[in-house]
């Protein structure tokens, strides 16, 4: 009997110790949990062709309106649109297109592979397969993680585009008996 009640007692301490360990969300985490129920993946591949429509259209204000506080937070609206208009005419673009490829869900985060083409008046098409946009969840939705790669890949933070144009050292021309 008494290897019976101590082990009715393990078992009841057991269970309190695994109950104690699961905790109940907090409010903030049910809105979350929520919110992200609500956001499905075609929300954000809905946003993200929004964020192409405006780029093609060169409407670098409601672009901006789609990317995330966080990125919001370290690149102002006038930086944000210097930067679409400098591309632009450093590249001498007639027009941009984007195509979403693929997208996948990694929590609370959207993965948008598509590709660009550049339509340019100096350099032709300018294809760039492959690209990747991050979209996060925000009380507004989702919303791009931009970054300065987010217009032309391997732009980093703080670089900038510049066409510079040289001409050519032309070489001398030397007729048949090597004289010039």
């Amino acid at each position: 009997m008494r290897w019976f009640k101590s082990t009715l007692f393990l078992a009841v301490v057991s269970s309190l110790i695994i109950a104690a360990c699961g905790t109940r969300p907090s409010a903030i985490e049910k809105g979350i949990a929520d919110s992200s129920s609500q956001l499905t993946l075609q929300n954000a591949q809905e946003v993200a062709g929004q964020f192409f429509s405006a780029w093609e259209s060169s409407d670098y204000a409601a672009m901006y309106t789609l990317i995330s506080p966080n990125s919001k937070a370290l690149h102002a609206q006038d930086d944000f649109e210097d930067q679409y208009q400098v591309v632009s005419e450093q590249m001498r673009l007639d027009s941009v297109e984007s195509q979403i490829l693929s997208s996948s869900r990694q929590g609370t985060t959207a993965v948008i592979t598509y590709e660009t083409v550049f339509h340019s008046k100096v350099f032709g098409d300018i294809l760039e397969p492959g690209r990747i946009l991050r979209l996060i969840e925000t009380p507004a939705g989702w919303r791009i993680h931009w970054s300065t790669m987010d217009i032309v890949s391997g732009m980093a933070d703080g670089t900038r585009l510049e066409l510079v144009r040289t001409m050519p050292v032309r070489g001398n021309i030397y007729d048949r008996n090597g004289d010039v």
